[in-house]
């Protein structure tokens, strides 16, 4: 009686993609382990593959029945020059009968396994992602941008009313501390100074919380001079959605330099000097601009 044996070859296939490792074994079954995931895939079960590529890296598409009736891609990414990807997928349309994709064009592979083309999903998501960050951003700006009321309004009732229905005030029955005032400055691209000056009601008393800073640019001493000489303060008070109060390094300043005086925890900032959301609209619009002008030029090379 004549035995015979099958003969099963294993044969094992690494590579990666910055930090995430991928390791495949095969025998009778393909085996993936992707990090923690681990699949199996039955070899008859292997319908196609396919490999997409730039010039930075590239994916491994298995198109396989996953045994319940379901029909899955799992996609294997590489980086750009490793050649065990390639190796594997010679070694799986040698070894198995899944249809071999490689030879078609991009669009007309992707959409015969029914995968979407990462690359271009990855860059519409990041144009997204920009475009949502920089609206966010220049948002507040926007919004007293298209303020365009005016309200004229006593210092107690600013205090106690702060939900106004414009950020373009005039307040009146108030005075700025004799002697009262701090500086911060940032260094980035250019140097900014701004100067803050309590303003309190004319009943105020030293132990009363501060609850208004008016807000300006540098000034000279003979400008400080006339700003405390003023009697009504007009201004923009900072109240649109996350801006207004002040920031830390101005509390900070505060209570080191005037331990005697507190700060409320809900002060209010209005800043004196001309808006400039002019500019902030068209920084906005060139940025909108060069971001189209990158998102036709890439897709066009993605196609």
């Amino acid at each position: 009686m004549a035995l015979f044996y099958k003969t099963i070859i294993m044969v094992e296939y690494k590579f990666s993609y910055l930090f995430q490792q991928t390791k495949i074994i095969i025998d009778d079954t393909i085996k993936i382990k992707v990090g923690i995931i681990n699949i199996k895939i039955k070899k008859q079960n292997l319908k196609a593959i396919y490999i997409n590529s730039n010039d930075s890296f590239g994916e491994l598409i298995l198109r396989f029945d996953n045994g319940k009736g379901r029909i899955k891609n799992r996609r294997l990414a590489f980086s750009h020059g490793q050649p065990e990807a390639i190796a594997l997928a010679n070694y799986l349309v040698e070894h198995t009968n899944c249809e071999d994709l490689r030879s078609l064009d991009k669009k007309e592979a992707l959409k015969k396994i029914k995968a979407a083309n990462i690359y271009k999903a990855s860059f519409k998501f990041a144009t997204i992602i920009i475009f949502v960050i920089l609206t966010t951003i220049f948002l507040p700006e926007f919004m007293h941008y298209f303020d365009s009321k005016h309200q004229t309004i006593d210092i107690s009732q600013l205090i106690t009313n702060k939900d106004l229905e414009t950020s373009n005030v005039t307040v009146n029955g108030g005075m700025l501390l004799n002697g009262i005032w701090f500086q911060t400055t940032s260094s980035q691209s250019s140097t900014t100074t701004n100067d803050y000056f309590p303003l309190v009601p004319l009943n105020w008393k030293e132990r009363n919380p501060i609850k208004i800073v008016v807000e300006t640019g540098e000034l000279s001493q003979s400008e400080i001079d006339d700003l405390f000489s003023q009697e009504n303060f007009r201004g923009i008070l900072k109240n649109k959605l996350w801006e207004g109060g002040l920031g830390k390094d101005e509390i900070d300043f505060f209570k080191k330099n005037y331990p005697n005086y507190k700060l409320d925890n809900n002060i209010l900032v209005i800043d004196l000097q001309e808006p400039i959301y002019v500019i902030y609209l068209i920084i906005y619009g060139v940025v909108l601009v060069i971001l189209f002008i990158i998102f036709l030029v890439l897709k066009k090379k993605m196609k």
